[in-house]
C-alpha cells in the first residue's frame, strides 16, 4: 500500500473504545501484529441503512486481541490487501 498508511501512531485499547477507525488498525499493523482472521457483520440502521463493521483477530508473539473497525473504502482495501498476500492465505 505504500504511503497510504498515517505517519503517525494511534493508540487503542480493546477496553478503551468499542469501535474503532482503520487508523488504529494500521498502527498496530506497523507496530508488528498480525491479522490471522476478518470477519463482517452487518449492524441495521434505520432507513433500511446498514453499518458494516469489521472484526480483526490481531496476534502478537503470544498475544492477541479483537478489534472491531468501522468499514470505509480505506479499510476495504486493507483487507483486499491483506487476502492478496500468499503467505497469509491459509489464516483467513
Amino acid at each position: 500500500m505504500g504511503k497510504m498508511y498515517p505517519t503517525d501512531y494511534r493508540h487503542w485499547h480493546e477496553s478503551s473504545e468499542k469501535y474503532t477507525g482503520g487508523d488504529r488498525l494500521v498502527s498496530l499493523l506497523q507496530a508488528g501484529w498480525t491479522i490471522h482472521l476478518v470477519e463482517c457483520q452487518e449492524y441495521p440502521l434505520t432507513g433500511g441503512r446498514i453499518a458494516l463493521i469489521y472484526l480483526f483477530n490481531l496476534k502478537i508473539e503470544t498475544a492477541s486481541i479483537k478489534m472491531s473497525v468501522i468499514a470505509n473504502p480505506f479499510v476495504d482495501q486493507l483487507i483486499a490487501q491483506w487476502r492478496a498476500q500468499p503467505a497469509l492465505a491459509g489464516t483467513y
